[in-house]
This record gives C-alpha cells, structure tokens and sequence, in this order.
C-alpha cells in the first residue's frame, strides 16, 4: 500500500511540474510574440506595393516560422 501511495504522490508531482513548465514556457512565448501586427501589416502592404510597381502579374505571401505552422502563440 504505502508503494501505491508513493507512486501517486511522485505522479502528481509529476504533473504539477509538467503543468508548472508548459504554463512558464506559454508566458515566455506570449511575451516573444507579442507584435504590432497593424504596423507589420502597414510595412507589408507598403512592399508588396512597391513590388507591384515593378513587375507584372500577381505577389502570393508566404509565411514561415511558426505562423506557417499554426503555432505561435496568441494571449
């Protein structure tokens, strides 16, 4: 019985600490994507203009890193 309990208590340490790690790491990548996304927008508007005055035909956006992922973080 008491090697039951111990193995309780050492999961639910365990999960205390994986809750405790993946809320520490979901703030520390809050804060790294926190981004004036009206002023990025404004920049990429201003390139694909310029780029457009340049070239003929059509400009597709791609994206990559974790917003081509789906997995940046939003708070």
């Amino acid at each position: 019985m008491a090697q039951k309990i111990r193995a309780e208590e050492d999961r639910a340490k365990n999960t205390a600490f994986d809750t405790e790690v993946s809320n520490s790491i979901r703030n520390l990548l809050v804060n790294a994507n926190d981004r004036d996304t009206d002023t990025i927008q404004r920049h990429i508007r201003t390139i694909t203009d310029a780029i457009h005055s340049e070239i003929e035909g059509t400009i597709d956006l791609r994206y990559g890193g974790s917003v081509s992922k789906h997995t940046y973080v939003m708070d």
